[in-house]
This record gives structure tokens, sequence and C-alpha cells, in this order.
């Protein structure tokens, strides 16, 4: 509903709708992206060059097309028209999109006591992109067969409500974080 530009949902408060609506406009980046040139490198305006050439939107599109979408850490004037662009998949647009419109970037850190002694990770899979862009047709997977393994994996039961509920794996988080 908050993809489709709706302001509620039936059964949805207007604060948890507007809670999810905030959470639609962040980018969690895993680990962050830096760039460091050491303060000892005997080609420091090499580095300096290498960062430039890398942060340019031709260098960036070879790379994203190469990659089949996925970004770099460097902003991107986005060109939806081009060719690239259209073949990327629909999730990328989507990712793009989001990334266009001035969206938020949070760290998935290990301050969480679900992460931190629960061992918690945002998905199951990391890096998540490997899916995305695997070799093997038959080791790629769609953003919903993740989110469903995943889901499967916490609950039993996948986003279709298919499956036999088995809270196992997330009661044993919640114990091992000390929450339950």
């Amino acid at each position: 509903a908050v993809d489709n530009g709706a302001s509620e949902y039936a059964g949805v408060s207007a604060n948890d709708f507007n809670r999810i609506k905030e959470a639609r406009n962040y980018i969690s980046t895993v680990s962050g992206h830096y760039a460091y040139i050491p303060s000892y490198s005997t080609a420091k305006g090499l580095a300096k060059d290498f960062l430039l050439f890398m942060s340019q939107n031709s260098t960036i599109e070879t790379f994203m097309t190469k990659e089949l979408g996925v970004s770099t850490a460097f902003d991107y004037d986005l060109d939806t028209t081009s060719t690239t662009y259209q073949n990327f998949s629909d999730l990328q647009k989507s990712r793009l999109s989001i990334i266009a419109s001035g969206a938020k970037y949070t760290n998935v850190g290990v301050n969480s006591r679900l992460v931190y002694y629960g061992g918690m990770a945002a998905f199951q899979t990391n890096p998540l992109e490997t899916k995305f862009i695997a070799s093997s047709a038959n080791d790629r997977m769609t953003a919903e067969q993740i989110f469903d393994r995943d889901l499967v994996h916490w609950t039993g039961v996948n986003s279709k409500g298919e499956g036999s509920p088995d809270l196992t794996y997330w009661n044993l988080l919640l114990t091992s974080a000390g929450l339950n």
C-alpha cells in the first residue's frame, strides 16, 4: 500500500502506517563503504585519480551493467531512459528509485542485543547481492524467494501462509539475546 501511494491501510493504525512509510525510505548498508589512502602511500595522486575514475557516471554504469544492476557507493545521476537501466530487474529499478528520492542510509550495527547476543542478521544470506547475480542460474534468487526463505527460517511459514508454524529459531534468538 505504501509503495502504491496509499495514505492508510485497513487494520493498520495511522502511526504504524507512517512508521512503515518512513522505513521504506531507509536503505541498509551492512558494512558501509569507505575508501582510504594511507598517509604513507607513495602514490597518493594515483589513488585519488582512481577514486575520481570510479565515481564517474560512465564507470558506475559499466560496473552496474557487469553486476546486473548492483550499484556502487557513489551517487549516480540516474538516466532511466538508458538501455542499461531498462535491462535492470524491477527490484533494482525500485532500489535505484528509492536512492534517487533521497533515501536515508542506516548501518545494521552490532549494538542490538538481537545481533550481538542472538546472532541475528539482516538476511541469512550475506552478502545479499550474491543471490541476485550468481553466475549459476540455479543459485540465483529473487527478493521474494530470499524474504520467504528467511521468513520460513524464523517462523516456519512463508509470506503466502504456507508451511508449518515453527518458532524454534525465533525463540532461540530471543533467549540468546536475553529477551525471552
